[in-house]
């Protein structure tokens, strides 16, 4: 009996160790050492705020959502989104993460390690054991079921990949770099752009910035849907084409994933061309309009990047999208206001978001700018950029050349002259040589901006350099303007290979608003026997150089009235005046703002109010309580207490604060800004135009500037515009007057009750004169 019982406890023993021994491959596989991917939404300080941002990525079913503590006392708690064990797995997700939360990156991550197997012994068996009963076959003991990682379900996509040669290699997150995410729409295409003809063209640059290791480029088409299944689209790549697919293919909405090859120079350039035709005749193709491609501007730019900063100039060159600001409104000088315009000039060709921090209260973001008293007015500190307070106008668009040290003094810059002079070149307004290749239209837009020209050019004329292969003696070609849509002057081209320069004289009547659009269309028509057998067609080649300029005298401020239009003009030397501290941080949000509307500022001063505006600028920005603005002649006095915006010709009021009633014909506005409001308005003082922001009843409406989209900026049609989570517009002077409840004014009375006034003066004098006729009459 006991040699039986000591052979069943080694048997178990035995057991015991073929368990330990089967798991030791498991452990050395999926052990500590290896490596997983997760991507790190964000940092929080308490676990409620993780858990509400949790609840929205798992309503979005993200995979393996989870919050985990870690060390950092100030925010212990992450969120993080998925566990992928390749790391090409993590963009797609990443890309649709970064949608919600920006600031979410990629994260290395040890595997977790097995549970610990029980390597204890079976405890002896002390009490006897039972009589053996008789010998039966072995039982097989079931393996155990090692757990294995499960794969990670990727959203579906509706990506079609490229075929790329093998040359190129696609972009894909690397260790230790970021990845930005940026739509069309961020880079500056606000609306979707519309390419006519057989042969549309769409190019861009991505710009090869220290420490960027790789991009794709992800893109939104569209094309005609009577377009033949044979046409096709061609990716090219520093005009290497490496990517051509028919329609038939990719079909007529195509999403194209395309990785981008970096060359040695400064940019990447990336061309998106169409090869469009209907039928077999390309004549009678372009004549029925059906041939276009539209690209999207939710196609995106996705980059993958490792950036530390050496210099003031690599803190910028950058693609992430947010800024942070540290610094402390109720200590930093007031001469720090322009940083928050500056900034979006430094990066003019994107949309940037600006987030501002107390020292106490700041965040843990990638690029933060720490504005207070240092020794250098500029300095890279780590990751972070120093800026001292007055030294701010040194982060001017055109002296980024110049950053190619850690730090530097104001003395290393001479400014430039903010004043423009009578002549306005296209390489100027950043506008490079143009060329296009094919028949029928091709045609071309230029802004014109009035902050291209500090305000209204008087007398502006257009010397356009264009050059074009010949034109065949059967042929046509037309060069044609059109300002707004309006087709202002219309050439014949003749000769070609010779650049010639063609004047046009642009009605200044004509120009509408701040921004206002030139069109050239060159129109290329062979003659009949042009179009052979087979669709093809004599081609024309047109290029219109950046030497092209406008030429214009002195430039007009006083038609510029409407809020929108002066924001959209401000250019040259701005001078900005502010009265008191409280002023300070919607003066920041104001900046901000008009950074996303208009870059066009040479530069900004900043002076304290003394009561009287500075002579010598183009255009003046007031920061002013309503106390502070008695002495202005402005078309909205906010020291006078209550008052109505009344229709002179209606004689009703269309904006009463204490005016809550809906009237059987309109509504009358008011009653939504009972509590305060912020108030912008526009006037003029000797030749500078000026741009007021102040308040009404109470400050803190002015918070709500912060929230104001560049794109409502347009929608500020009159010369007052006021403002909480509300916007009304109106025009005093010209179609409303204001009335001050507390002081109302003679004009006002006369105005008001002039028919009574009128009848009451006609009585008094009817009387008067009867008096008198009777007193003659007895004598």
């Amino acid at each position: 009996m006991k040699s039986v019982g000591s052979l069943l406890v080694k048997l178990r023993k035995g057991v015991g160790i073929l368990l330990i021994l089967a798991f030791v491959p498991l452990a050395v596989s999926y052990g500590a050492n290896e490596k997983l991917w997760s991507i790190q939404v964000a940092s929080y300080e308490k676990i409620q705020d993780a858990q509400k941002d949790l609840k929205r990525l798992q309503l979005r079913q993200f995979p393996d959502v989870r919050i985990e503590k870690g060390d950092d006392s100030a925010f212990p708690y992450k969120l993080f989104v998925g566990r992928f064990d390749e790391q090409s797995h993590v963009l797609p997700v990443l890309t649709r993460v970064k949608s919600l939360f920006p600031g979410a990156f990629q994260k290395a991550m040890a595997a977790p390690a097995p549970k610990p197997v029980d390597k204890k012994p079976p405890k002896p068996i002390d009490k006897p054991l039972p009589k053996a009963p008789e010998p039966k076959p072995p039982v097989q003991q079931p393996k155990p079921t090692v757990p294995q990682p499960q794969p990670v379900s990727l959203p579906p996509t509706e990506m079609v990949p490229a075929i790329i040669p093998e040359a190129v290699k696609e972009s894909s997150p690397m260790e230790g770099t970021s990845t930005s995410v940026l739509t069309f729409k961020e880079l500056g295409y606000s609306k979707e752009t519309h390419l006519p003809g057989a042969t549309p063209q769409f190019v861009f640059h991505v710009l090869n910035y220290e420490g960027l290791k790789g991009a794709t480029v992800d893109l939104s088409l569209r094309l005609s849907s009577v377009l033949s299944e044979n046409s096709s689209v061609t990716i090219e790549i520093d005009d290497t084409p490496l990517y051509t697919k028919s329609i038939k293919e990719i079909g007529y909405t195509p999403r194209l994933s395309i990785p981008v090859r970096f060359s040695n120079s400064n940019y990447t350039k990336v061309a998106v061309l169409g090869r469009l035709f209907v039928s077999d005749n390309i004549c009678n193709d372009i004549s029925g309009g059906n041939l276009w491609m539209v690209v999207s501007n939710q196609s995106r730019l996705i980059l993958n990047g490792d950036y530390h900063p050496k210099t003031v100039s690599h803190f910028f060159r950058d693609y992430e999208t947010d800024f942070n600001v540290v610094f402390d409104p109720a200590k930093v000088n007031f001469e720090a206001l322009p940083l928050f315009y500056y900034l979006h000039q430094l990066n003019d060709w994107k949309n940037i978001n600006v987030s501002l921090n107390a020292p106490e209260t700041a965040t843990d973001k990638k690029r933060t700018i720490r504005v207070g008293l240092y020794e250098q007015d500029l300095a890279v500190d780590k990751e972070d950029l120093l800026v001292y307070e007055k030294g701010t106008h040194l982060l001017r668009k055109s002296l980024m050349d110049l950053y190619i040290t850690p730090a530097m003094k104001e003395s290393a810059v001479t400014p430039d002259p903010g004043h423009r002079t009578g002549e306005l070149y296209f390489s100027e307004m950043g506008i490079k040589s143009f060329t296009a290749t094919g028949v029928g239209d091709l045609s071309f837009n230029v802004p014109m901006r009035y902050s291209f020209f500090s305000g209204i050019p008087k007398n502006p004329n257009l010397e356009l350099i264009v050059n074009h292969t010949p034109v065949q003696s059967d042929d046509q070609a037309f060069l044609k303007v059109f300002l707004n849509g309006l087709l202002i002057k219309a050439f014949r081209l003749e000769g070609g290979g010779t650049a010639r320069a063609y004047h046009v004289s642009i009605p200044e009547e004509l120009l509408q608003s701040y921004n206002n659009n030139l069109e050239f269309v060159a129109s290329y028509f062979t003659d009949k026997g042009g179009c052979v057998q087979g669709g093809s067609t004599r081609k024309m080649t047109l290029s219109v150089s950046d030497r092209s300029r406008f030429y214009y005298n002195s430039p007009n401020r006083e038609k510029i009235n409407m809020v929108t239009d002066v924001m959209g003009s401000l250019s040259g030397n701005v001078l900005l005046m502010i009265d008191q501290r409280e002023m300070f941080v919607p003066g920041v949000h104001l900046l901000d703002l008009l950074g996303k509307f208009n870059r066009d500022i040479s530069r900004i001063d900043v002076r304290p109010w003394n009561g009287e505006i500075l002579k010598g600028y183009d255009f003046v920005i007031l920061l002013l309580r309503p106390e502070s603005t008695k002495t202005l002649d402005v078309p909205l006095k906010l020291d006078r207490g209550r008052f109505s915006i009344v229709n002179p010709l209606t004689e009703k009021d269309t904006f009463s604060i204490e005016q809550k009633k809906v009237s059987a014909n309109q509504e009358v506005m008011g009653a939504e800004f009972e509590s305060g409001f912020g108030v912008l308005e526009t006037f003029d003082k000797g030749d500078a135009k000026v741009l007021l922001l102040s308040y009404y009843k109470n400050l803190k409406a002015l918070a709500f500037l912060k929230d104001i989209k560049a794109d409502q900026v347009g929608r500020f049609n009159g010369n007052v515009v006021l403002f909480n989570q509300n916007t009304a517009s109106y025009t005093i002077g010209k179609k409303f007057r204001v009335v001050y409840q507390e002081a109302r004014s003679v004009p006002y009375y006369w105005d008001r009750f002039k028919l009574p006034i009128v009848l009451g003066a006609g009585l008094l004098v009817a009387l008067f004169l009867y008096y008198v006729n009777k007193k003659l009459v007895r004598e």
